[in-house]
């Protein structure tokens, strides 16, 4: 339902949650969420931006979370990086420029009350909730870790492999 910059863009804010009295600096913003780095400050900044981060230059300086937005509705991340007009956060699950209750697509009903739901969660989870706990963190690093030693000796990690879902692309590749 969210878009990967959405997605990256939740994963920094929950990285930044969990270090809310402490600049980050973009390097071990990346290190630690797996962001790719280019991409990682293009969305800082649209953060920035939005008001949900503070950013500081020189030594010592980064990223933080302002701690006035930690109570505030996750939702308002979403309206920033994916807009805020009609259908900017649900567009038409089978891509139509037009879907109303005027003009529906054959799912729109379905949809229309997934999205519903999907928006009051979204406006109920406070910015603050996204804090990851320790242990979820090191078991993404863990997770990254091993793919990226995977990638680096040829081979595909467990994780990788589960996640592709293609059974055929699961097998190492012969060249």
């Amino acid at each position: 339902m969210v878009n990967q910059t959405t997605r990256y863009a939740l994963i920094i804010v929950g990285h930044l949650v969990n270090r809310r009295d402490s600049w980050s600096p973009v390097k071990e913003i990346a290190e630690e969420t797996g962001v790719p780095a280019n991409y990682l400050s293009k969305i800082l900044n649209r953060l920035a931006k939005e008001g949900v981060v503070d950013s500081l230059k020189g030594w010592g300086g980064g990223f933080r979370i302002r701690q006035e937005v930690l109570d505030r509705p996750i939702i308002e991340i979403l309206r920033g990086l994916e807009g805020r007009g009609p259908g900017a956060l649900h567009p038409c699950i089978f891509g139509f420029p037009e879907c109303d209750d005027a003009a529906p697509c054959p799912l729109h009903e379905q949809w229309k009350r997934v999205c519903e739901s999907y928006d009051r969660m979204m406006e109920g989870t406070p910015i603050a909730a996204l804090q990851v706990s320790d242990r979820a963190a090191a078991r993404r690093r863990r997770s990254r870790s091993s793919a990226a030693s995977a990638r680096r000796s040829g081979k595909r990690s467990t994780a990788t492999k589960r996640s592709s879902g293609n059974a055929a692309t699961t097998r190492k590749r012969r060249g």
